[in-house]
């Protein structure tokens, strides 16, 4: 999963401000284009979260314009993104989630939180599979 950015250097030169395309609200900015980048993704993550909280979908990122450049979202970001998406459109709340995976509703709320990175990969998976659900990964 990679979503457009645009870069807006400083009137200085010494940073950026960089805007998300794709979801509404998502901007950050940075001293250098690295920190622009991880700041991007944390936005990315808390505009994600406030709209899944309002049941929301997340759209897939729009083609890139002329000026914006693809950053890749972090793996287990992108998977509870996309798990997300479909409790939604399953109608499955995190704490029935959490009960078909043996969670309490708070285990279950922080596993599934998106700005909290270290959520294990093969929770994710079973999470998937809870909710009937396979993930297949694939290099092209």
């Amino acid at each position: 999963m990679a979503y457009p950015v645009k870069f807006i250097p400083w009137d200085k030169g010494n940073g950026f401000t960089v805007m998300l395309s794709g979801v509404s609200g998502v901007i950050s900015e940075g001293n250098t284009k690295e920190e622009a980048i991880r700041m991007i993704i944390d936005a990315f993550a808390l505009m994600a979260d406030v709209y899944l909280g309002e049941k929301k979908i997340i759209n897939p990122a729009p083609e890139p314009k002329d000026g914006e450049e693809l950053v890749s979202i972090p793996l287990v970001l992108a998977l509870k993104i996309i798990l997300r998406n479909e409790m939604i459109r399953e109608g499955i709340t995190q704490r029935e989630l959490g009960s078909r995976l043996g969670m309490s509703p708070q285990l279950a709320s922080q596993t599934f939180n998106l700005c909290r990175p270290r959520t294990n990969v093969d929770t994710l998976l079973k999470a998937f599979r809870a909710i009937g659900k396979e993930v297949r990964i694939s290099i092209d």
